[in-house]
């Protein structure tokens, strides 16, 4: 019924050639982000008792309409990465790039924690619920179990506009930019640290090297300490290798007979030792077919060297802020 030269728009999105964002939308969006990013808060007109005032706008907000932006427009690149230098990226990715890093490394208000793959969040959650009352400053203990920290969530829009997805691959490269990514949010105040835990076999050799060539003590990186202090916020925690071991990764500290739990008549298997799909099952199954859902029969205590570690790193970042 609307004329084509007009703008068409239905349900608050513009539909003349393709599905769109109303312009307005977008740019009080950008500025609403800079002004975050840049001065640490965002305010918005209101009338209260008929008196024109203005009042903080929550970050949740500004984030729910960056993630209404990137789903509309973000399906003309088919939601995936850019190939390109970030200069010549769409300015609705680096916007939300902008305030993701913001709210995910510079100023977040709990320690964060980015595991090489996205199945070990669930091992140290199940950790951590298990053994609440040795770790009070990752969980409480008092039901229900609350997080006191952050365990970062890989997802599409983190993939396509952080690139962050899982594997070493992408935290080498957050290592590599971490500092030039603080460089335009002047607001970030840095009250807690970013915390990568990544596993310590031959995987991770040019992780280590990157972690080794950007940190501010030079120190060799290469998987023997509990932790290691990178730059800024940031630390690099490898997962603790068990005597007799040359090398180790998160499964490591399941117990065995864990392991050996079947899931009809398969057995868990590695990937990347001649898995066979038809007789194994992988990480993904494990973690949520048996170590999620049968955590009440697991002794978790494998972890504790782990996270004995992790909370070294948050306790250093500490020590290092202290007034």
């Amino acid at each position: 019924m609307q004329v084509y030269w007009s703008r068409q728009g239905a349900t608050g999105l513009v539909v003349n050639s393709k599905v769109n964002v109303p312009r307005e939308y977008v740019k009080t969006t950008r500025a609403q982000c800079h002004r975050l990013i840049t001065k640490g808060a965002v305010f918005h007109n209101d009338k209260l008792w008929g008196q024109d005032v203005k009042l903080p706008y929550s970050s949740a907000k500004l984030q729910g309409k960056l993630s209404h932006i990137f789903n509309i427009k973000g399906q003309e690149f088919n939601f995936e990465r850019q190939k390109t230098s970030l200069k010549s990226w769409p300015n609705f990715y680096r916007d939300y790039r902008s305030f993701l890093d913001f709210q995910s490394f510079e100023n977040n208000p709990k320690s964060v924690f980015l595991f090489e793959g996205k199945t070990d969040n669930i091992y140290v959650r199940c950790a951590l619920n298990s053994l609440a009352a040795d770790y009070p400053e990752f969980i409480s203990n008092a039901a229900p179990k609350e997080l006191l920290v952050r365990l970062f969530n890989y997802s599409r829009p983190t993939d396509a506009v952080q690139q962050l997805a899982s594997g070493t691959g992408d935290l080498k490269l957050l290592i590599n930019n971490y500092e030039l990514r603080l460089l335009g949010l002047s607001a970030a105040k840095l009250p807690f640290p970013v915390i990568l835990v990544v596993d310590n076999d031959k995987g991770s050799t040019d992780l280590f090297k990157a972690a080794g060539s950007k940190s501010d003590t030079k120190a060799k990186v290469d998987g023997s300490l509990p932790f290691y202090h990178i730059t800024k916020n940031l630390y690099l925690v490898p997962t603790p290798t068990p005597k007799g071991q040359p090398e180790s990764y998160i499964e490591t500290f399941l117990p065995a007979e864990v392991l050996k739990r079947k899931l009809g008549k398969k057995t868990f298997h590695l990937p990347e030792k001649g898995f066979d799909k038809t007789k194994h099952y992988g990480k993904v199954l494990l973690a949520e077919q048996i170590v999620r859902r049968q955590q009440k029969t697991i002794n978790f205590d494998g972890f504790k060297p782990l996270l004995d570690n992790m909370r070294a790193a948050m306790q250093d970042y500490a020590a290092k802020v202290a007034p």
